[in-house]
């Protein structure tokens, strides 16, 4: 069941929908909340060991242009567990996450640069 169903189905049990209309606007308040919210995005990116530093990830900040780098943590099981492990110890609310071609992202909607 996709969320917008479950919204409908959670006021019509609470007896709050009793009309067509009251589902329609349920729905398109649902729809409007998650287009106009705003995000923070971060990119997570594996740094290989050298010959003077282990393994690493860097976090980067989109919004600011900022970026942290971390130890890697062999104890988590990724890079995006790692930098949501530290971001969280700094205050940020991760939201979501995504993956792509040798980069992985984080979405929170704490806005506050990276190198507070």
């Amino acid at each position: 069941m996709d969320n917008m169903n479950y919204h409908i189905l959670a006021v019509e049990q609470l007896g709050k929908a009793n009309k067509l209309g009251d589902k329609i606007k349920v729905k398109n308040e649902q729809y409007n909340q998650s287009i106009h919210m705003n995000y923070h995005m971060l990119t997570v990116k594996y740094l290989g060991a050298t010959n003077t530093l282990g393994s690493r990830i860097k976090i980067t900040s989109e919004r600011y242009d900022q970026s942290i780098t971390i130890a890697y943590d062999y104890s988590m099981n990724s890079t995006q567990d790692m930098a949501t492990a530290e971001l969280e110890k700094r205050g940020y609310e991760i939201v979501g996450r995504g993956e792509g071609k040798n980069i992985d992202y984080l979405i929170s909607e704490t806005f506050e640069p990276l190198n507070n």
